[in-house]
């Protein structure tokens, strides 16, 4: 029986022709990389929105710029993860999402430093996308290394 590609563990010793067994967890566990880009066109075509919904005002002036490029570095991401996904395989964008759980937290903390307990909704938003993106990258990362259906 001829292989789909070289040897990478569970679920990568796919005869010809047959689909990876991706399904509506597999979907729902790149759904990350889905929000990053809206996320990140949000930034980009209303920055002041953004702001607002990240948990801190937006700057004037020319400093307005900065959050247009947090958007499209954000649009760039959830194109990363869908592209490890396809050319790659679950476990890498699992990977990737494990490493970006590092963001909200971040962003929680930050939120926390300048807005202190100020901005719970803003605290919780953070920690909820933490947890979501957690999740994801487990579920990929529990599921095998298999590629998307369509490469």
């Amino acid at each position: 029986m001829s292989r789909a590609g070289p040897s990478r563990g569970k679920g990568s010793d796919l005869a010809e022709g047959d689909a990876p067994s991706w399904g509506p967890l597999d979907w729902f566990a790149l759904s990350p990389a889905l929000v990053l880009a809206a996320l990140g066109i949000m930034f980009v075509l209303a920055p002041r929105a953004g702001a607002a919904l990240f948990g801190l005002p937006a700057p004037e002036g020319d400093a307005l710029g900065y959050l247009r490029a947090i958007g499209i570095r954000d649009l760039a991401f959830g194109g990363y993860v869908l592209a490890l996904a396809w050319l790659a395989g679950r476990r890498a964008a699992g990977i990737v999402l494990a490493i970006t759980v590092l963001i909200p937290a971040s962003d929680l903390l930050l939120i926390l430093t300048i807005r202190g307990f100020a901005s719970p909704l803003h605290l919780m938003l953070h920690a909820a996308s933490g947890l979501y993106v957690g999740l994801a990258a487990v579920i990929l990362l529990r599921r095998g290394p298999e590629r998307m259906p369509w490469r």
